[in-house]
């Protein structure tokens, strides 16, 4: 992360507060981040990427790329059907790919981003909105390669594929069966198909962190996709950090990073009380 770094510090290296670290001050007790806010997070709560209470089959071929997924709807045509975010973040890329024909990422902070492809129409998110869990983003088609309807889906942790997880639950979607593809790149076999049923019913997984100052009129203005039980900030150079609590691992996002969320390495957090100094 560039900017300032946050670092541990004991009541011996209060001294730390003076040359320009960020000090966080956690349940009454100073703690002490001996390395940069890292990347690859914990997984946030994803959802599956349809409506609640619908059932989908998934599934993988030889030669798809380990852990892509291609969802197509059980109890109907799959064509139309709305697309949703799985979880909450900044939609970093929605329009036209030859092969993803029209997809939407999206990054959750942490590390972690997720794909949708092969939409039926251009995307009902732009690049650089906050969508929530459960926000419709699409709808389902077969734009781009693709053989037939279906919602091809992804999750990438620090840029890397890995097996999707709905609602905390495996999907079981993980090898497509050739030694050529990766990232697992093992020869067989093929994960089997599975259906699973949607818990993306709209529950608040997270709330989103507004800024405002007195010098706009305290207008609120959105922070990125940043969640937590409680927030604290500070300026030091002129860079603005914003600190949170979620899970009992404290975050810290920057505004010269354009408020990346990255976990500082705290964790075991247990208060509802953050300060920062």
């Amino acid at each position: 992360m560039t900017g300032p770094l946050a670092r541990v510090l004991t009541a011996a290296c209060r001294v730390l507060a003076t040359t320009g670290a960020a000090v966080l001050a956690v349940a009454g007790t100073a703690a002490v981040v001996a390395t940069p806010a890292q990347a690859a997070g914990p997984r946030p709560n994803f959802q599956m990427p349809v409506s609640c209470g619908e059932t989908w089959r998934m599934a993988t071929y030889y030669g798809h790329d380990d852990y892509d997924i291609d969802l197509t709807f059980t109890g109907g045509t799959s064509n139309g059907r709305p697309v949703l975010a799985s979880y909450s973040g900044t939609v970093t890329f929605a329009g036209w790919g030859n092969g993803g024909g029209w997809y939407v990422v999206i990054d959750h902070g942490g590390g972690w981003r997720t794909l949708s492809l092969h939409m039926i129409e251009a995307p009902m998110v732009t690049a650089g909105q906050w969508v929530s869990t459960g926000q419709q983003i699409g709808r389902v088609g077969s734009t781009g390669n693709s053989t037939g309807p279906h919602l091809h889906y992804e999750q990438v942790r620090d840029g890397v594929k890995t097996e999707s997880y709905f609602n905390g639950v495996a999907s079981g979607i993980t090898s497509d069966g050739s030694p050529s593809t990766g990232p697992l790149y093992i020869s067989g076999p093929t994960s089997p198909a599975r259906n699973m049923t949607s818990q993306n019913c709209g529950q608040a997984a997270n709330r989103q962190v507004y800024e405002s100052g007195s010098h706009s009129g305290w207008q609120m203005l959105p922070v990125n996709s940043i969640t937590g039980s409680a927030t604290a900030s500070m300026v030091i150079g002129g860079n603005k950090l914003l600190y949170t609590v979620n899970n009992g691992l404290v975050y810290e996002a920057s505004s010269d990073t354009g408020w990346r969320n990255l976990w500082t390495g705290i964790s075991g957090v247990s208060n509802n009380a953050l300060a920062a100094i």
